[in-house]
Parts: structure tokens; sequence; C-alpha cells
């Protein structure tokens, strides 16, 4: 009996593990909408100075995959492209220096645990590269590769489909020229829908 009891109990906690961990686990994708802020660190003739740069909007589409780790951890991998291409940054009202994104897309890993069934609670570390070009004091093509950190949640409001709700900090390497240096950081934060398949 006893023993009846204890494969019983193993039972219905491995399915409550496994339901739990279901709405995060697998493939998905989401589109989410972004607010996000730029700041620089410039420097021109021997000066330094702290920029602000631009708040914009834009969208994001991303794909990924949740790896359930236990029964109610989740590691989820992914990437994202913007869809909706802003201006990066602009230092001074008078356009001393803009820099018009052609592209930024991001790879990421997210750890994160299941708090109350229906939220994945989540740290995320990433990689963004941006493409674009550079007007004003200095011209041409520019790249800018950062490393961000970041916290979230999704919230899943259905068996295949959750919100998704996220801060996060990209710091992009220093930019050298001849004429100035300048190093972007942008502030993020984001709300979108996702789909798990």
């Amino acid at each position: 009996m006893k023993a009846h009891v204890l494969g019983l109990a193993v039972v219905l906690a491995t399915s409550t593990a496994n339901s739990l961990a279901g709405d995060f686990e697998g493939p998905f994708v989401d589109v989410n909408i972004n607010l996000a802020s730029t700041t620089v660190k410039f420097r021109e003739s021997g000066d330094t100075f702290d920029a602000l740069g631009r708040s914009y909007t834009g969208a994001t589409l991303g794909a990924g995959y949740g790896l359930a780790l236990g029964p109610t951890q989740i590691l989820t991998f992914g990437a994202t492209l913007d869809v909706i291409q802003p201006t990066f940054f602009e230092v001074n009202s008078g356009g001393a220096l803009r820099f018009e994104q052609d592209h930024r897309y991001g790879l990421y890993a997210a750890p994160g645990m299941i708090i109350g069934g229906k939220i994945l609670a989540y740290g995320k570390l990433s990689y963004s590269q941006a493409k674009g070009k550079a007007s004003g004091i200095i011209v041409g093509d520019q790249t800018f590769n950062g490393f961000g950190i970041g916290f979230g949640a999704k919230y899943a409001i259905a068996p295949n489909i959750h919100l998704n709700f996220e801060f996060q900090r990209v710091m992009y390497g220093e930019q050298t020229t001849a004429i100035a240096s300048y190093k972007p950081v942008q502030t993020i934060g984001s709300v979108g829908v996702g789909f798990s398949f």
C-alpha cells in the first residue's frame, strides 16, 4: 500500500513538473515593442563628456528555445533582430554626430525560474551588434559590438501564448577615429507576445 501511494505521489509530482515547464519549454517565436534610450560617452579634442543620445520606439522579432533543467528551472537561448530601424544616437541637438542604424541583432542566454505555475522570471546575458552609417563630424559605415545584462518575465496566458516584459542595458565598445571617440550605452524596456510550439 505504501509503495502504491509513493508511486502515485511520484507520478503526480512528475506530471506537475512537466506541466509547469511545458508552458515555457521548447521552441518559440515572439515580437516585442521596445522603448530605448541611448547615452554616449564622447571624447573630442581631449575633452570627455556624457552626451544624451536618442530615445526611440522600435520593434524586435525573436526566436529561441526553452530547455527545462528541472521542475521549475528553464534555460532559454535565443536570437533577436530589430525590424524597425531607428536613429541609434545623435550627439548634440545640432547633429554634430549622428548614427543611423541599418540593423541590430542579438544572441542571448536567460536562466529562469517558474513562479506560481504561470510566470517565468529570468535574468539575461546578451551579445548585440548594431550596424549603420555615421554622419556629421564622422562619416561612413560603423559597427558597434556590445554585451548586455537584464531581467524580465514571461506570463503564460494560454498553453502556447505568453506575454513578455523585459529590461536590458547594453554596453557597446568604444569607436575611435582621428577626430573623436565615442562609446554608446543603451537602456531598453520592452513588452510583447510570444508563441511556443
